[in-house]
């Protein structure tokens, strides 16, 4: 009797190992395939969705702040990115961002964010607007400069607003211009001054720059802080 029994442990056991040997090989074939398949992976960190085309031929949509993971024939790959702003009534809501990054090997990770991937100026941005006044006001990116960028738009009162993305020099601007008489800007203008930089408020990576429209001017919030800071080192300005 006690015979028996040991042998039916046995069998039992031999069952048990069985079923997890047959798991652990569908395991192994399934997760080893997926990640020794050749493949690249793109994450978006911007705020608006991008188009990626590689040099195979191949393109994806990436939504913002996603990523996606591409399989390939071969590698090295060249690989471009163009980011898709807003449109609206027929009319783009940024500057053109776009990019190449050459030679991407299997498995790497190719991030896609503000910077021109140089570490140089222009890097790019994009305004986050809260109007928080009782009036309807216009805005204009880099108003008064080379670059300058109309979306001719008007912002309602207690409305937000997420616009595309914009060329980012260390003296951009935005600049509101309200309703009510009020003009409220951020960063360097040829006449209006100075006011917090936008370079300062923009968030690495994802370019995002949350800009508030208040009943006060903040224009000259901080006049008299600026009045006292001792000269600058100079910065790489718009051309």
């Amino acid at each position: 009797m006690a015979f028996r029994r040991i042998v039916q442990v046995f069998k039992n056991i031999g069952i048990i190992a069985g079923a997890i040997a047959s798991v652990l090989s569908i395991f192994s074939v399934f997760f080893l395939s997926h990640w020794t398949d050749p493949h690249i992976t793109i994450v978006n960190r911007l705020a608006m969705p991008v188009v990626v085309t590689l040099n195979s031929g191949v393109t994806k949509t990436i939504a913002a702040e996603s990523y996606i993971t591409i399989a390939v024939d071969s590698y090295p790959l060249d690989v471009h990115y163009s980011v898709s702003n807003p449109v609206l009534y027929s009319r783009v809501m940024g500057d053109e961002l776009r990019r190449w990054i050459h030679q991407v090997e299997n498995g790497e990770t190719v991030y896609v964010t503000n910077d021109n991937g140089f570490g140089k100026w222009p890097k790019y941005f994009s305004p986050a607007i809260t109007n928080n006044t009782s009036a309807k006001c216009s805005v204009v990116v880099n108003d008064g400069w080379a670059s300058e960028n109309d979306p001719n738009i008007l912002i309602s009162p207690g409305a937000s607003y997420q616009l595309g993305y914009y060329k980012l020099y260390t003296n951009s601007n935005i600049v509101f211009r309200c309703e009510d008489g009020r003009t409220t800007f951020f960063g360097d203008h040829p006449s209006l001054g100075r006011s917090p930089r936008l370079y300062s408020l923009t968030k690495s990576g994802s370019g995002v720059a949350d800009v508030y429209i208040d009943p006060q001017d903040i224009s000259f919030v901080l006049e008299s802080f600026w009045k006292i800071l001792p000269n600058e080192i100079l910065f790489q300005l718009e051309k």
